[in-house]
């Protein structure tokens, strides 16, 4: 499940963003030891300078821990480097973080 961007021709962005949030992911320690799992959808808005604001949550995980660790992992991922112009002052996307254990 990748990122959806809630304009057209915004994919790249959201390929971006999804690799950006993957690799700097981490599992809240409280989170691995209670067993908890989820997946958490984040709207954000990028902006053309490449500064991540507005983070909501879209869909909860059912667990406030792995939440708040969504949107502060997003909040780290922020500034991004933009690969392409925006063309426009911002864009709005839909981010889901998944937290599994194996």
């Amino acid at each position: 499940a990748l990122s959806r961007v809630l304009h057209a021709d915004y994919g790249w962005l959201a390929e971006m963003l999804f690799r950006q949030v993957e690799a700097t992911k981490r599992y809240p320690s409280i989170a691995r030891r209670n067993r908890w799992q989820g997946s958490v959808t984040l709207q954000a808005m990028v902006h053309e300078d490449g500064r991540i604001s507005d983070i909501t949550i879209v869909e909860p995980s059912g667990h406030s821990t792995l939440d708040q660790e969504a949107i502060a992992l997003l909040e780290r991922t922020s500034p991004v480097a933009l690969t392409h112009p925006l063309g426009q002052s911002h864009v709005v996307v839909q981010i889901p973080i998944g937290y599994r254990l194996e």
